[in-house]
């Protein structure tokens, strides 16, 4: 989670650089922009920072009915939302990666709709390439970093796209259904947490999208989603295929495994898991048979496994603790991985 950023004023030969662990990259940039503003007022290239701007309520006024046509259905990477403007007022979900909360807008005339605080203003906006777009102008403070503008396109307007009876079927049987992913190193830190190794599939059957993607047909949904700059990173096609009776979805080359196809570990007192040949994961659920139960491990060197409570909390991830005997909690989940063909020697214990 390592995060840069480099600044810097050409016409006065002055650049500063901040790298950062943790937290978030627009944390980097507002630092080097409030030291660069000291470090210019102190060299006298300028005379004053202007303060924070401050804000105001929002005086609603009346809208015209022209702007109803941008109720409908807009998309980002990864979901679809309804957004319905009613009465000069529009409620929106977070905006700015969560920096702005879910909240309403109200209309205060030339096309803008503002939040209660007055901070974060949004309209929409229609750009050569003929779509329309959710735009946010929000100002936001950081405690200890100070205040920022940011003007970004949150949500792109799509158009819905009917299912034939057959496709609605089995899209709707994936939605909000969980896919384990199969093919991350053992060593990765997103096993530190259950969500990171997963991909939950929302499905908006009435409009034909899954996850922000588009539905083709019955195993195949793609981007249609083109946000500049930060809302249309890492964007992806959903392509599902199945193996021996089991799911599976690859996502730009990786594949995940349907929670449906996940079986409970076995609960006798011995047994093995051996990594398959492609050295792809092997995900275990921890049924009543198996959960209070100690699980020790002989473990190869290349191979490592994680064992998540019923919330998907890690309980304990034997790459980063070296300890390989947990209790295995009730509705958890566990994850062996390493190298292909890795043994690992699973031994099951009552307390």
């Amino acid at each position: 989670m390592y995060h840069a950023a480099l600044t810097t004023l050409p016409e006065h030969d002055i650049s500063i650089a901040v790298l950062s662990s943790g937290g978030s990259g627009i944390y980097n940039s507002i630092f080097a922009s409030n030291i660069l503003l000291e470090y210019i007022r102190a060299k006298g290239i300028i005379k004053e920072i202007l303060p924070k701007k401050t804000f105001e309520p929002p005086l609603k006024v009346d809208m015209p009915s022209d702007l109803l046509a941008y109720s409908g259905l807009y998309g980002t990477v990864g979901k679809t939302v309804n957004l319905e403007i009613k009465n000069g007022e529009i409620d929106l979900p977070d905006l700015g990666f969560g920096s702005i909360p879910p909240q309403k807008y109200v209309y205060t005339g030339n096309g803008q709709f503002k939040n209660n605080d007055g901070n974060a203003t949004i309209s929409f906006d229609h750009p050569k390439n003929g779509t329309t777009y959710l735009k946010l102008n929000a100002y936001t403070d950081t405690p200890g970093l100070g205040q920022t503008v940011a003007v970004t396109y949150e949500y792109q307007k799509l158009d819905s796209d009917p299912l034939n009876q057959s496709t609605k079927t089995i899209w709707k049987h994936r939605n909000e259904k969980n896919y384990y992913s199969l093919d991350e190193k053992i060593t990765s830190m997103l096993y530190l947490s259950k969500s990171l190794l997963a991909k939950n599939i929302s499905v908006d059957i009435n409009h034909g999208y899954a996850s922000g993607t588009k539905i083709v047909d019955e195993n195949k949904a793609v981007n249609v989603i083109e946000i500049p700059t930060l809302n249309g990173r890492d964007a992806f096609d959903l392509n599902f295929y199945n193996e021996n009776h089991k799911e599976y979805l690859k996502i730009d080359g990786q594949s995940y495994i349907s929670e449906d196809a996940i079986r409970p570990i076995y609960e006798g007192n011995d047994s093995f898991c051996i990594i398959p040949s492609g050295g792809q994961a092997v995900w275990y659920k921890i049924d009543d048979q198996s959960a209070n139960r100690v699980m020790n491990v002989e473990t190869p060197v290349s191979g490592g496994f994680a064992v998540y409570d019923a919330d998907g909390i890690v309980v304990n991830f034997s790459k980063a603790t070296s300890n390989h005997s947990v209790v295995l909690p009730e509705g958890g989940m566990i994850v062996f991985s390493g190298n292909e063909g890795d043994i690992f020697k699973i031994n099951l214990m009552n307390k």
